[in-house]
């Protein structure tokens, strides 16, 4: 029988409390689904980038230079097996000046199969296809930045074997490919006409051709030389043992030559392409992490305050147990198992808005680099370490809290709390203010103030969703006014980071105004015994819901103000000063319309209360 109350308590506290369990579940949610689909973008690209460079046989040196200088290295090359090169190709290459800003490259090739087995090239559709025919051409991929071009369209490729002298060769388009080492749509440098002294001296390229021409002395002209490493497992995103390695391999090659500068080899970590994507890729992931950490203690700040008030309203039900025999661990486990299942019904929602998050942001880098399709898994194991750790957190701090409740003797959780008696709060002592108020207003005041430790926390819970909107929004205007390599990606972390902190700070605010409703059931329905009508009684508590809403959107601006402050500052992007006036306007004003619209949803709530049943209740 005593087993039996148990349960049946049990699952008494889960329906009586069904719309607080949903609350916490919505927060599990929310928050689960948007740290894991942050926190898995920086592996999807370097797993990426990874696969990329052992199926497309990424190279691991370029060195550009003159026919003369190529065919001294190769010499000094070809034979030394202690150097750890695997293969090499030579191709002739040509950069043409367009104008001050840009240039066009040519490579000239008479076997397509050769230069292609480093840096293998694919087309982008099925409509494409190899040339054939002499000053055919396939040409990397444009962009809205770099020249488009169509299959069958006639273009001008230039070549100089002799310097000083060009020769401007008409060529078809017989294709369109991808080349793994040129990624960036936009702002791809020329190495081969840069002045090191001279950043300013950067010319991009906006057309890259691969023009077919049958000339058996091409081999002898070749400009460009790629190598690749034996041992191709050392290398995972610019590891230390790799770029040891690579460096090493750079400063043999020197030693073998000395008509070739360090200019003029290029390491893959000095690859603008692809170190580019890796470095913007960690910049998100920065961002991403100080944001997740952020948005974690929120949720369980929230958490936390949700079931220490949820404790205060079981308390006769724990002294009802205690009388029954039970331990306080066994009474506390309630709590905790209440937590642990809102927690697991949120964190396997989360597996939608984390995929989600998680495929936007990685689409958003495909608009700057030409990555074809990048494999997303549905789920994947950062979701579920992430939404362990929340539920974990979240049941201990319940546990502590619950113990803390439950050790209580059950005549004392039998008797309700005593109300502070007699405590003024600081509107008091000022009586300029304070006389001029009315009945109504000094009540309310009193009812914010009174109780610190609920006020602290319900201050916090919405200083944090706050703050989160206000940094949200302000990454997005960084994002908006600098342009550089892998902003698209930077945009949609703001975006999906503004849509998330305002879904947070709506949830919180009606969490903590639908518990202030159910604390004070038997207070509503006092007044209304007392005559109050409806309009009365819902003014009485909506006002304090509007002074907590100012307050907290007001303190959370400096906050917000700190956070991006910090954020920007650590990933060296953007600044304060590129905020938006208004988002200073409008960050507290979302706030405050959560909690207008809170209110809202819950009037029904408070003109429905059952007047014999609540003043019935001992609370």
């Amino acid at each position: 029988m005593v087993k039996k109350a148990y349960i049946k308590s049990t699952r008494r506290l889960f329906f009586k409390h069904i719309v607080r369990l949903l609350s916490i579940s919505a927060i599990f949610f929310v928050a689960g689904g948007l740290i894991s689909g942050l926190g898995n973008i920086k592996y999807n690209i370097d797993n990426y980038i990874n696969e990329t460079y052992k199926d497309k046989n990424v190279h691991d040196i370029e060195i550009n230079g003159t026919p003369i200088q190529i065919n001294e290295i190769v010499d000094a090359i070809k034979d030394k097996d202690d150097l750890g090169i695997k293969e090499y190709v030579t191709k002739f290459q040509y950069d043409h000046v367009v104008n001050d800003k840009f240039a066009s490259r040519t490579i000239l090739t008479n076997d397509f199969d050769k230069i292609n087995k480093i840096d293998v090239c694919s087309f982008v559709d099925n409509k494409s296809k190899m040339p054939n025919e002499d000053f055919d051409c396939v040409v990397l991929e444009g962009s809205n930045e770099i020249n488009k071009h169509k299959i069958g369209d006639k273009v001008y490729a230039y070549v100089s074997v002799v310097p000083g002298s060009e020769l401007k060769l008409p060529c078809t388009v017989t294709g369109i490919i991808r080349n793994p080492s040129l990624l960036a749509k936009a702002r791809l440098p020329s190495n081969s006409l840069r002045n090191p002294e001279d950043l300013d001296s950067y010319r991009y390229l906006n057309d890259v051709f691969y023009v077919k021409y049958d000339d058996t002395y091409i081999d002898d002209l070749a400009t460009n030389l790629t190598i690749t490493l034996k041992d191709r497992n050392t290398f995972d995103c610019f590891n230390n043992e790799y770029k040891n390695l690579v460096n090493n391999l750079k400063k043999k090659i020197l030693s073998l030559t000395s008509t070739i500068s360090s200019e003029q080899i290029l390491t893959l970590y000095e690859n603008f392409s692809i170190y580019s994507l890796s470095s913007y890729a960690d910049k998100v992931a920065v961002l991403s992490y100080i944001f997740m950490g952020f948005f974690a203690f929120v949720t369980l700040l929230v958490v936390f305050s949700t079931m220490q008030r949820l404790l205060d309203e079981e308390r006769s039900s724990m002294a009802v147990l205690k009388t029954l025999g039970y331990k306080n661990k066994t009474i506390a486990s309630r709590y905790v198992l209440f937590v642990l299942v809102a927690g697991l019904i949120g964190s396997v929602l989360a597996i939608f808005p984390s995929f989600t998050i998680n495929k936007v942001i990685v689409n958003a880098f495909n608009m700057q680099y030409d990555l074809g399709s990048i494999y997303v898994p549905f789920f994947s194991w950062s979701l579920l370490i992430i939404c362990s750790v929340l539920v974990i957190f979240s049941c201990i701090l319940t546990f502590i809290t619950s113990i803390k409740t439950v050790n209580h003797k059950p005549i004392d959780l039998l008797t309700p709390k005593s109300p502070k008696v007699g405590k003024k709060i600081l509107l008091q002592r000022i009586k300029v203010i304070w006389s001029r108020l009315s009945f109504k207003y000094k009540s309310t005041f009193r009812n914010v103030f009174i109780y610190k430790g609920r006020l602290f926390m319900t201050l916090l819970s919405i200083i944090g969703s706050t703050a989160l909107v206000f940094a949200s929004f302000s990454l997005l205007d960084n994002s908006f006014v600098i342009d550089m390599p892998g902003i698209e990606s930077l945009r949609a972390i703001s975006g999906v980071l503004l849509a998330f902190s305002a879904v947070l700070c709506a949830i919180v605010i009606y969490n903590i105004t639908n518990i202030n409703i159910s604390e004070r059931n038997r207070e509503i329905a006092t007044l209304m015994v007392l005559g109050y009508r409806n309009k009365e009684v819902t003014g009485y508590i909506y006002r304090e819901i509007y002074i907590l809403a100012i307050i907290a959107s007001l303190l959370g601006l400096p906050v917000g103000i700190a956070l991006v402050s910090f954020a920007l500052k650590y990933v060296n992007f953007g600044s304060l000063g590129n905020t938006n006036w208004w988002t200073y306007i409008i960050s507290p004003i979302i706030t405050f319309i959560f909690a207008f619209l809170s209110t809202r949803l819950l009037h029904s709530k408070i003109t429905k209360i059952n007047m014999n049943d609540s003043l019935k209740v001992l609370e």
